[in-house]
């Protein structure tokens, strides 16, 4: 076995494929047979997609996962110059775990949906046509990306993509912090009451990573600060972040002065950046005071005022 790169294009005489277990992408031989193991039984009225599914993927008496859906499609790597690489055409599989592609000529692949970052569409060569889907993947610490075109319905093939990536990801911060599913978040009656202004919805983290990688700047955790260099690359000046104030166990912590909820810990943030406005009223340089106030709430809820 070559350890070449899942998108790289040695020979026509290799075949794209990747060992799950291994959390690897690897290059095998078109013409490789299992070796010492029995093809599986193949019965008569199944299709020729699922007989070309078992002969490929399963070996000897493995048993065979539930198949959700076979598309047809065309694969290709999203690199430069990758429109000019040929599409390999064949059968996509997905199922509760992985997803799978058999070209025609035997070529094929295994992708766990654990590795899977981003599900999205993509535009046609030139830009025309919507029948093509990019996946972007993770490998040896490392982003890759390929297209899978040639869809006969894009739109439901990719909702079925995503609702599976959903499922994966869900289910591994599951097993991550414990529990079945998580109950449902009680509606918050001060937001209620508030004007939204932006609502987005994070996928895959759990509240707890949200907190650690932006909130926490380090302070308890091993993460590193997130507020402070971010301040630096929106080019502001003489800025000074405290570290979090915890109140003491037992005390009713910190209250915030307009919406009257306590927290358990607060800072001081000050800056100051240059107006870049036309009309602006006022001196050219602003200055900012904040006083973060900040609450987690288990696996619910990270309340940050």
């Amino acid at each position: 076995e070559d350890e070449t790169p899942f998108n790289s294009h040695r020979s026509s005489s290799f075949l794209v494929s990747s060992e799950a277990q291994k959390g690897k992408v690897v290059i095998t031989h078109a013409d490789s047979k299992f070796e010492g193991t029995s093809i599986p039984e193949i019965k008569r009225h199944e299709s020729h997609d699922i007989r070309a599914f078992k002969r490929q993927f399963c070996k000897g008496n493995e048993e065979v996962p539930e198949i959700f859906k076979v598309v047809s499609c065309a694969y290709r790597p999203k690199e430069k110059g990758g429109f000019l690489i040929p599409n390999l055409h064949g059968r996509l599989y997905t199922t509760s775990e992985r997803l799978y592609f058999l070209a025609t000529d035997g070529k094929h692949f295994v992708l766990p949906w654990s590795d899977v970052i981003l599900i999205a569409p993509e535009k046609g060569f030139m830009k025309s046509g919507d029948n093509a889907i990019c996946v972007t993947y993770e490998i040896s610490g490392s982003e890759s990306s390929f297209i899978l075109s040639r869809l006969e319905s894009r739109n439901p093939v990719l909702q079925h993509m995503r609702d599976l990536l959903e499922k994966s990801k869900s289910q591994n911060i599951k097993d991550e912090i414990g529990g079945d599913d998580l109950p449902p978040v009680l509606p918050d009656a001060l937001l209620e009451r508030m004007t939204i202004v932006l609502s987005k919805t994070l996928r895959n983290v759990s509240v707890k990573e949200v907190y650690d990688k932006v909130w926490s700047e380090g302070i308890g955790t091993s993460e590193k600060p997130f507020y402070d260099p971010w301040l630096h690359e929106e080019e502001c000046f003489e800025i000074g972040v405290e570290d979090w104030k915890f109140a003491e166990k037992g005390s009713a912590g910190f209250v915030g002065p307009w919406c009257k909820e306590q927290y358990p810990q607060k800072r001081l943030a000050t800056f100051k950046f240059k107006r870049t406005t036309h009309l602006y009223i006022g001196p050219p340089v602003a200055y900012v005071k904040q006083m973060h106030y900040c609450r987690v709430e288990g696996n619910d809820k990270c309340v940050v005022a």
